[in-house]
């Protein structure tokens, strides 16, 4: 896999051609600014919750935190629905997580209502993704 301007140099080289240093800096830049646009385009966290079991007495499923920006400290927060009648005892558990050391990842959770719940990320490091 190459990237655009990899690809143009190397077709360049293999069709004994040349192509100018400007014209692959210009590729470069086009193709930075473009990434930086899908970067700036997206939010800093973006939170989806998957619900596996759903009852009168008990909730189960995935509240899932992507982070999509470097980022010391993050706020997930969720809804239980059906709602309880009381307020709930609350668990949550990192299951996954793209460091090999889940431990750089402080973990606090609670819900102050029959509704709302919330999950607090804080990094020993800034955290992204």
């Amino acid at each position: 896999m190459y990237t655009v301007d990899k690809f143009i140099q190397e077709s360049a080289r293999v069709a004994k051609t040349n192509v100018s240093e400007e014209v692959i800096n210009e590729i470069i830049k086009i193709s930075l600014d473009s990434q930086q646009q899908d970067f700036d385009d997206k939010p800093a966290i973006e939170i989806t919750q998957e619900t596996i079991e759903s009852g009168k007495n008990l909730q189960r499923g995935f509240l899932i935190i992507t982070l999509n920006r470097s980022m010391k400290y993050a706020t997930g927060t969720g809804k239980f629905f059906p709602r309880f009648s009381s307020i709930p005892g609350f668990e949550v558990e990192l299951v996954q997580s793209p460091y090999e050391d889940s431990t750089i990842i402080g973990l606090s959770f609670g819900c102050g209502t029959t509704r709302d719940f919330n999950v607090h990320l804080k990094g020993k490091e800034c955290l992204s993704r």
